[in-house]
């Protein structure tokens, strides 16, 4: 069945969305005056009411902050936010998007503008690099590789031993197919965390592959 919030697909039988976790109601067979199930609509309309709710509170904020006017802690804190309103993960694998609805889109595309334009101001990046990293991994589910890129690099420089930047970026470039610039990055993430979760068998896959490439 189809999530009505973010429109992902998921099992006839899911309780919640696999992608932006709205709790499915049950569907009333017999008696709709049972407590228990009156309760879970009334907790999947709420959870609708206070993502929409969200989404318009900080598409307002983003509108209204300017570097000028704002403290560069206050950027970072909004932006940071604003990204966690999304649900956008830290770390993204084997190729998985998150299905980014118009509204969602529009308060990603504005956080990000907000997010270059505060670079550009105070001459030097914003303070915690995984803020970078969530803006890449939602610009790759909107199929914005080269940007998705830049933030992934602009994550890296602010703290090059952050190894979760360099596997999402190995991921991304391994989904466009780029296996040995791939496999240079997990090479990167290995050196800085070898215990890094599925490095070790997502690095022999493309390893796999870009001989594949060579031959």
């Amino acid at each position: 069945m189809q999530c009505p919030v973010c429109g992902a697909e998921n099992t006839n039988d899911a309780k919640k969305c696999r992608m932006c976790g709205y709790p499915f109601p049950k569907v009333f067979h017999g008696d709709i005056r049972d407590e228990k199930l009156s309760q879970e609509l009334r907790d999947s309309e709420r959870f609708k009411r206070e993502l929409d709710r969200n989404l318009n509170l900080f598409l307002m904020k983003l509108q209204n902050l300017h570097p000028g006017h704002s403290y560069p802690e206050e950027i970072e804190t909004t932006l940071s936010k604003a990204l966690i309103v999304l649900d956008i993960p830290l770390r993204i694998k084997s190729c998985e998007k998150m299905h980014i609805s118009e509204k969602e889109r529009e308060l990603l595309l504005l956080a990000r503008k907000r997010m270059e334009e505060a670079d550009m101001h105070f001459k030097h990046l914003l303070q915690t690099a995984e803020t970078y990293v969530r803006m890449g991994n939602a610009l790759f589910s909107i199929e914005e590789y080269d940007a998705a890129m830049q933030y992934y690099e602009k994550a890296i420089l602010k703290q090059p031993k952050l190894a979760v930047a360099h596997f999402n970026k190995a991921n991304m470039l391994f989904c466009l197919k780029k296996y040995k610039e791939s496999l240079k990055c997990l090479d990167k993430v290995m050196n800085i965390d070898p215990d890094f979760e599925d490095v070790v068998s997502f690095r022999a896959l493309v390893s796999q592959l870009a001989l594949t490439e060579e031959n």
